[in-house]
């Protein structure tokens, strides 16, 4: 890619080099450029301003207001997506520029993990994921026992809720910190799998999970928008027409009084 060079040797390896060093990385993905690398920092960073307030912003106005206090799940989830900025400062305070994220020095390539602050955002990142897709599923499944179920006082419901949301992923990064699959992965400027984690790991510690948790998520969010299009447009938001009084039967006594009366007149 731009701003790497090769060897001009032949009989050299062809591999990039990071330029001024004798660097190498591995490359199977893109090698990010310093220029690109700076650019993604920005990018970062903007996100991480906006982020932070809005997070700050979220547990003042849910610590002030009692009935924004109701939406416990809500919060739950946010509460955990609005992490996700910090993940990112952790890497870039570690690694001001390409050449520190790319090398351990001018002749070590970074390939696997390091340990340290890169094994720290891996974890992390991975368990927010994990974290916020949990939530939203519980926060569908809930949605899901009151408007097509019809269930009532289900507050105590949340404590499996906390369990789900908080206590799962906390065994998920378990699993993938065992596994050993956590670092620096080449061509990306962030830490989250490292080259020797195969795809089937990567997929069964991972993409896997998140998958399954959006079937489940979505099927359960389309069951509760069939049931309110029902409510809305269906038999359930026809009322039926007031009935008409009925005519109270005529007694003998009114029969008898009405033909007198023909009679008289």
């Amino acid at each position: 890619p731009y701003g790497f060079s090769v060897p001009l040797n032949e009989d050299e390896e062809r591999v990039p080099r990071v330029p001024g060093t004798n660097c190498a990385p591995d490359c199977p993905l893109p090698v990010y450029t310093e220029r690109e690398y700076e650019g993604f920092q920005l990018a970062s960073w903007i996100h991480i301003l906006i982020g932070i307030p809005c997070g700050l912003y979220m547990v003042l106005t849910w610590a002030i207001f009692k009935e924004k206090q109701k939406q416990r799940l809500i919060f739950c989830f946010s509460l955990s997506a609005v992490q996700l900025p910090i993940v990112f400062l952790i890497q870039f305070l570690a690694h001001r520029s390409a050449n520190d994220r790319y090398c351990v020095d001018a002749t070590t390539p970074k390939i696997y993990s390091d340990g340290g602050l890169c094994v720290a955002q891996a974890t992390w990142l991975g368990y927010i994921s994990i974290s916020c897709s949990l939530f939203w599923v519980c926060q569908a499944f809930d949605i899901w026992l009151k408007a097509v179920l019809q269930k009532k006082n289900i507050d105590h419901y949340m404590k499996f809720y906390y369990v789900i949301g908080w206590g799962l992923p906390t065994i998920h990064v378990a699993i993938r910190v065992a596994t050993g699959i956590l670092g620096y992965e080449s061509g990306l400027p962030y830490c989250f799998t490292s080259n020797k984690a195969t795809n089937l790991e990567i997929w069964m510690t991972f993409y896997g999970p998140v998958a399954l948790m959006s079937v489940i998520g979505i099927s359960l969010m389309c069951s509760i928008l069939r049931a309110i299009a029902k409510s809305a447009f269906g038999t359930g938001n026809s009322t039926p027409s007031p009935k008409k009084p009925k005519a109270s039967p005529k007694t003998a006594t009114d029969t008898e009084g009405s033909k007198s009366t023909r009679m008289s007149s």
